[in-house]
């Protein structure tokens, strides 16, 4: 059976890379400030420590570093999980409609959200089922008038010959009947086989 762990770190290089990057100006800008907050703060210390400040600017020093870089982490956190979660929400809404059979539920993301391109592949791949099922069944319809047309012709009493003809169109329209399907790969047992194999 196939390992379900991942053997590969970059998936999407350049989602990831961009990530990457960020994160690291976020904590390249903050570094300097924290080393001047924490060198400040305990020189501070020190000097209270030794008699000539109070413990007052000690604490002031830490609440003047430590809160504002506190505050813009949840602000670039809330804002990039914002530019993740949203998407992931419509995907997760889009997913549940199509479940149900909706062959309208496009999945419609703003331009700086990430995941535009999945976003895209997404209602690409709803854009191909609604033409499949479409296709389908209007197949099916025609197939459908065709029994009517049969069944209409067996309603008499039909010579030997006229059976035989009979015949021949059910077997063609079987025939046809199950060629509709063939764009779906709908056997799960042999895909998972498969899947497992290669």
């Amino acid at each position: 059976m196939k390992s379900s762990r991942r053997t590969e770190i970059y998936i999407n290089d350049v989602f990831q890379f961009r990530f990457i990057i960020v994160l690291f100006l976020i904590v390249l800008a903050e570094g300097p400030l924290m080393g001047y907050g924490i060198f400040a703060a305990f020189s501070a210390l020190a000097k209270a420590q030794a008699g000539g400040e109070n413990y007052y600017t000690f604490y002031k020093i830490l609440l003047l570093t430590f809160v504002p870089i506190t505050l813009f982490n949840l602000y670039m956190g809330a804002y990039f999980s914002h530019k993740i979660a949203g998407p992931l929400y419509q995907f997760d809404q889009k997913t549940r409609n199509l479940a149900k059979g909706d062959l309208t539920s496009m999945v419609y993301l703003r331009k700086g959200d990430t995941m535009v391109e999945y976003g895209e592949t997404y209602n690409d791949m709803v854009d191909s089922l609604r033409k499949l099922v479409t296709t389908e069944k209007a197949e099916a319809q025609k197939i459908a008038d065709e029994l009517r047309k049969t069944g209409m012709e067996l309603s008499g009493s039909p010579s030997p010959e006229q059976l035989k003809t009979i015949a021949g169109k059910l077997s063609a329209l079987s025939e046809r009947m199950h060629s509709i399907n063939s764009a779906f790969k709908t056997d799960i047992v042999q895909k998972t086989i498969s899947d497992t194999r290669g």
